[in-house]
């Protein structure tokens, strides 16, 4: 799992989707996070962010663990991380 999970953590256009950026460097149009509930749920730009809602507790936990990450990572902390 934690391979997994770290394969995740660097696949660029995952990181771009989830945080609301198009560097374009793909060549192709990427899917647009607005159009997913999970990734506008209480979070992303003024104007597409929806109310919070619960009921989707598995996802937002995923999406809070890459948050962290990248975070970490673009601070430089090299600390591990644990998802719970």
């Amino acid at each position: 799992m934690n391979s997994v999970i770290q394969g995740l953590l660097a696949t660029k256009s995952l990181e771009e989707l989830i945080m609301f950026r198009n560097s374009g460097h793909s060549g192709f149009e990427p899917p647009t996070p607005q159009r997913s509930p999970l990734l506008v749920n209480g979070r992303g730009p003024e104007g597409d962010r929806k109310e919070k809602e619960g009921g989707m507790p598995v996802g937002t936990v995923f999406i809070r663990v890459l948050e962290k990450a990248w975070a970490g990572r673009d601070a430089g902390d090299k600390k591990e991380q644990s998802p719970r």
